[in-house]
């Protein structure tokens, strides 16, 4: 790429950054002369060590209100979650032995693993389009999705109806 090809990618990028987020972006040009700076409970952030810093050592409320700890909470009911509490908003090292499990779930053996729950629905699933059938799409997704859901966790329930809950809770919330 040429100097002047990149300069030309830059305004491109300037105008496109500028036209969806016009807010964002200019708090971000007009604070950039420091590595963190905070506006109310938001805290706007330039550089990796600064973002690693923010992330790690500021003390957070999993449990508030608009957060995800908080959404998946009443989600599952009053007391549902157990003294635990769930993925979202544990904390400490049960929480990052957690995440790391589920990450690891998600890399590429993992992911490998999913692919071969995925093959036989979508085969299953995309059938009647051979024969010139309709597929319900919504229903095809709902079931590949409550699949990698039990099979994330480890669940033997089906996965039809761990769809159909997640959907109800999504719809309360």
């Amino acid at each position: 790429m040429t100097t002047v090809s990149q300069a030309r990618a830059r305004r491109r990028d300037r105008r496109v950054y500028l036209r969806s987020h016009p807010m964002l972006f200019g708090l971000l040009a007009a604070t950039r002369g420091r590595p963190v700076r905070r506006l109310g409970r938001t805290l706007l952030v330039h550089g990796p060590q600064a973002y690693r810093e923010a992330l790690t050592r500021l003390p957070l409320d999993r449990t508030a209100a608009g957060t995800t700890g908080a959404a998946a909470r009443s989600a599952l009911g009053d007391g549902a979650a157990g003294a635990g509490g769930v993925l979202f908003d544990q904390e400490g090292a049960g929480h990052r032995a957690d995440r790391r499990g589920l990450a690891g779930s998600l890399g590429g053996a993992g992911v490998e693993d999913l692919r071969s729950l995925w093959r036989p629905l979508l085969v299953h699933g995309l059938a009647p389009l051979e024969r010139g059938g309709e597929v319900d799409l919504v229903d095809l997704a709902r079931e590949l999705s409550g699949s990698v859901v039990c099979a994330l966790l480890g669940s033997g329930a089906d996965p039809r109806a761990v769809a159909e809950a997640a959907a109800r809770a999504a719809a309360a919330s």
